[in-house]
């Protein structure tokens, strides 16, 4: 089986490099698409409706919200992984994005378990 292809989305250009670099060195991953907001991911979903096996979503975009995002994946993707990854993600926050659809959502500071995630995301 090849790399699991992943969509960021994240309004930071040097986090969206950052996540890119980290992901492709955390396991077999390759980034196949990103975006800075919610209209312009949800283009992209529409357009590539089995194009991604996990998404990794900030909370805070240049437009819109990673909320709605959570849901669009659900309802246009694969079955995927979702994953939250934002500053912004406290534990009532995390709740309601499980409860959204996420798989799960960690704080931007909480790396190392967000990094333990991706290596199981695909064991």
């Amino acid at each position: 089986m090849g790399p699991v292809p992943v969509f960021i989305v994240e309004d930071s250009q040097h986090m969206q490099s950052a996540l890119r670099d980290l992901v492709e060195v955390s396991g077999p991953f390759h980034v196949v698409g990103t975006a800075e907001g919610e209209t312009e991911a949800t283009e992209w979903l529409i357009q590539h409706k089995r194009g991604w096996r996990l998404a990794i979503l900030d909370l805070l975009l240049t437009e819109g919200t990673g909320f709605g995002l959570v849901q669009r994946c659900r309802s246009e993707g694969p079955k995927g992984k979702i994953v939250i990854f934002s500053e912004f993600a406290s534990p009532a926050v995390k709740e309601r994005c499980l409860a959204l659809g996420a798989d799960a959502a960690f704080l931007k500071s909480e790396m190392k378990s967000f990094v333990h995630y991706l290596e199981q995301a695909v064991a």
